[in-house]
């Protein structure tokens, strides 16, 4: 049922489950065919430090579009997200997120040239490639706050890391 919902197959969603298991985050236990997933540690603060050291970021690649007045499709990313989840200031150039196959469409149907990221201005658009749907949590168009910190948490900018503490209402 969670699979279907997440479109994922029942065999990613069971190498999952298998992996929570392994690290010693989750207790996985069998309910008749069903799988039961249970945190391995009731206090949350304590299960996020756990989880901390295996967190990794969604983006697999980084690509700059010249897309003048273009609405491309995808979902607010990156600086832009933080943006809009708070007080920082938006970054020059919009920051959105997308799949490998959403990217190869939009490039194909709209024959946006790439850009090499010396040659972008302030009508280019930052593009992350992610490994998952970016919409698979969205809010309002914009990535979960979760992804969008695992994405800062592992960034080498000091500007859009944040290692000291979870997000607000995450």
């Amino acid at each position: 049922f969670i699979a279907a919902r997440l479109g994922y197959s029942g065999m990613t969603l069971t190498r999952a489950f298998r992996e929570l298991d392994i690290l010693g985050l989750a207790d996985v236990r069998t309910r008749g065919r069903d799988r039961v997933l249970h945190w391995a540690d009731d206090d949350r603060k304590a299960l996020w430090g756990k989880a901390l050291e295996f967190l990794r970021t969604p983006v697999k690649q980084r690509v700059w579009l010249s897309a003048p007045h273009q609405r491309i499709g995808g979902f607010i990313a990156g600086l832009s997200a933080l943006s809009s989840y708070s007080m920082l200031a938006s970054p020059g150039n919009p920051v959105l997120a997308m799949n490998s196959k959403d990217l190869k469409a939009f490039r194909e149907n709209c024959g946006i040239r790439e850009l090499d990221s010396m040659e972008k201005d302030e009508d280019s658009l930052e593009i992350e490639v992610w490994t998952y749907s970016p919409g698979l949590f969205n809010k309002n168009g914009t990535v979960d706050k979760l992804s969008l910190y695992c994405l800062l948490y592992t960034s080498p900018s000091p500007r859009d890391r944040t290692r000291s503490r979870m997000p607000s209402s995450a």
